[in-house]
């Protein structure tokens, strides 16, 4: 089945489409970055966001999205956009990849996150729908009623389900 990453919701022609194990993969190494660089409240939204995006919690071949999908708010778009920009460069470099119990195609993955990078490059503020940082405002809260906590073990987020990483 597999799932696809594209800019907004009808344009998959332009998107990525990954197997779901390459969906994990990514999704892996994308929260494993983030959650190390993220340090702003709004960073570690965008983080848990993506980590809501594992198969495990959602469901395979469920998890593909569209980049107007993301909780963007259009007051700081410019820096969430960096934000997300060094995400992606942080998982390029491999950072936590030691964390991971298996050792993931590093051609592989870093040709999916460059295509990720170019898609986010093209991502323009017109694409957002404030709505969806709303909804997401919402299940954020219910989910994180006291605001984030790290894990002690790893020094990064958590959630109801344990380490994000």
């Amino acid at each position: 089945m597999g799932n696809y990453i594209d800019l907004y919701d009808g344009l998959e022609s332009e998107g990525i489409h990954m197997s779901n194990a390459m969906t994990s993969v990514i999704i892996s190494v994308l929260v494993l970055a983030g959650s190390r660089l993220a340090v702003t409240e709004r960073q570690k939204e965008l983080i848990v966001w993506l980590a809501y995006q594992d198969q495990s919690i959602r469901g395979i071949g469920t998890v593909g999205f569209s980049f107007n999908e993301i909780p963007w708010s259009k007051e700081s778009f410019p820096a969430e956009k960096q934000f997300l920009a060094s995400v992606i460069r942080e998982a390029v470099s491999e950072a936590g990849w030691l964390t991971l119990d298996y050792q993931p195609n590093k051609a592989r993955v870093a040709t999916l996150l460059e295509k990720l990078d170019d898609m986010l490059k093209r991502f323009e503020i017109t694409y957002v729908d404030e709505q969806n940082y709303a909804e997401w405002k919402e299940i954020f809260q219910e989910s994180f009623p006291e605001g984030f906590q790290l894990c002690p073990r790893h020094d990064a987020l958590m959630s109801e389900w344990g380490c994000v990483v």
